[in-house]
């Protein structure tokens, strides 16, 4: 089924994929054993293989440019990655399912359409996947200027958080007073937030933009 056979509506297809594709941004098979392995969009990025059983290409110690670039390289499978799988979601119809079914869910709540919706949980798990699939919806005309602006300020704010706060953090769960998931629903309301300032910058701008025209 081409991308012409689903534009438009919503097939069982299309959400099948949307499905799949949630699956695979959200991290929930990255600890998982066997087939489902593949089912998570860190497990097919892989690993660099290491040297002298210490470190990866990048070495130790490098400053500046030179080591810039050599972490620019490391960039390079995410995107690459990240901009395949979106390729093949959207040519099966899941970009259209989730602009029918969550357009009316994001669009109030962060001001951008259903499509973003790929690159919002894609950005919870990793913020290289989040920035490379905002970057893909938006020079494929999916999202206007604005629309990527205020999702860039949703990720901005604690950016990949599933994978920083229950990795990084998990550590401190036994010291706070409150469940865990607490912190970690305060951060997400602070990325909500952090978007509709955004909103209300880019809205507030157009205005005076208007009034000076």
């Amino acid at each position: 089924m081409s991308e012409n056979q689903t534009k438009g509506k919503v097939s069982l297809v299309g959400l099948i994929m949307l499905i799949i594709a949630f699956l695979v941004f959200s991290g929930i098979f990255a600890d998982a054993e066997g087939p489902l392995e593949v089912v998570d969009f860190t497990n097919l990025l892989g690993s660099f293989g290491k040297i002298a059983e210490t470190f990866d290409f990048r070495g130790k110690g490098g400053v500046s440019a030179r080591d810039g670039f050599l972490f620019s390289l490391t960039l390079c499978p995410t995107v690459m990655v990240a901009m395949g799988l979106i390729q093949i979601f959207e040519n099966y119809g899941a970009l259209t399912t989730a602009e029918k079914l969550l357009t009316p869910i994001m669009r109030p709540l962060l001001g951008v359409p259903g499509q973003a919706s790929l690159a919002l949980v894609g950005g919870l798990s990793s913020s290289d996947a989040g920035a490379a699939l905002t970057r893909g919806l938006y020079d494929a005309g999916e999202i206007t200027e604005d629309e990527r602006d205020i999702f860039t300020a949703f990720q901005y704010s604690s950016s990949g958080i599933i994978t920083n706060y229950f990795g990084g953090a998990s550590s401190l769960f036994a010291y706070i007073t409150v469940g865990a998931g607490v912190p970690f629903a305060y951060l997400f309301l602070i990325k909500i937030i952090e978007a509709n300032l955004m909103r209300l910058i880019i809205k507030m701008q157009s205005k005076k933009e208007a009034a000076v025209k």
